[in-house]
């Protein structure tokens, strides 16, 4: 049953020709015949007016429920072929989230075997070093190759699970949305123009790259590198420009 009806401006003019009391009449016999009940008996221009409007109601509830008739057929009809959608994105998540989550045993076990290679690297490295030990250059060059065989391996590992959850269509989005809006950010701030609306959609996008993280069990740290050494992140050099002492001794 439709709830309301409409009362143009263009009737201010016939109401104001109207005293207060033939008004409040002409309004309860509205509101009377737009729910199916007897309206009182109008005369002069109280009468043409509560025809007009009411002759325009009926006109304007015809309409409505025309209109909610092909919304509900549109309904009807989308609804089926977005049952569907829905069903077949359900599944495709479903079989994306257990992807990742295999991903993701697996990256464990790609810790601990990065972990028996640096014990490997390292014999290997001191070994390096004793072969090395008159000769600085190439004792350098295998420091080198210590340290970017533990940083590459770390960061395969990272992009393997962000390249899992790019493949869902939730994370994807947000994700790209992130990268487009975060540079054209820095740049209106640089040219001290508004922000608000690109903050908007910056914090919309991350909010919808978090939900699917969690419906996906990723944390952020399952998208980041896994460095063996957390002081120097597998660099070789301690944010002080000094050498890290996780280098292998030759002993």
């Amino acid at each position: 049953m439709k709830k309301a009806f409409l009362l143009y401006y263009d009737y201010f003019e016939l109401f104001s020709r109207l005293s207060p009391e033939e008004c409040g009449k002409v309004l309860m016999g509205l509101f009377a015949h737009v729910r199916g009940k007897r309206a009182p008996s109008f005369d002069g221009a109280a009468g043409m007016l509560f025809a007009m409007i009411s002759a325009q109601a009926d006109r304007d509830s015809k309409r409505y429920k025309e209109t909610c008739k092909q919304r509900a057929e549109a309904g009807r009809l989308g609804g089926i072929a977005s049952g569907k959608a829905r069903r077949a994105s359900h599944e495709a998540n479903e079989a994306n989230e257990a992807d990742i989550e295999k991903e993701i045993k697996k990256e464990k076990e790609i810790e601990k075997e990065i972990k028996r290679d640096t014990e490997r690297a390292s014999s290997a490295a001191a070994a390096a070093k004793r072969r090395a030990s008159a000769d600085p250059t190439e004792e350098r060059a295998a420091r080198e190759r210590f340290y970017s065989i533990r940083r590459q391996k770390a960061e395969d590992g990272a992009e393997r699970i962000h390249q899992k959850a790019m493949l869902d269509e939730e994370f994807a989005e947000a994700e790209r949305e992130i990268r487009r809006t975060e540079p054209a950010l820095a740049r209106a701030e640089v040219q001290g123009g508004d922000v608000s609306a690109l903050n908007k959609v910056l914090s919309a996008a991350r909010k919808r790259r978090t939900h699917a993280m969690l419906r996906l069990h990723l944390t952020e740290s399952d998208l980041k590198p896994k460095y063996a050494c957390k002081k120097c992140s597998d660099t070789g050099f301690l944010p002080t420009g000094r050498p890290c002492d996780c280098y292998p001794d030759d002993g």
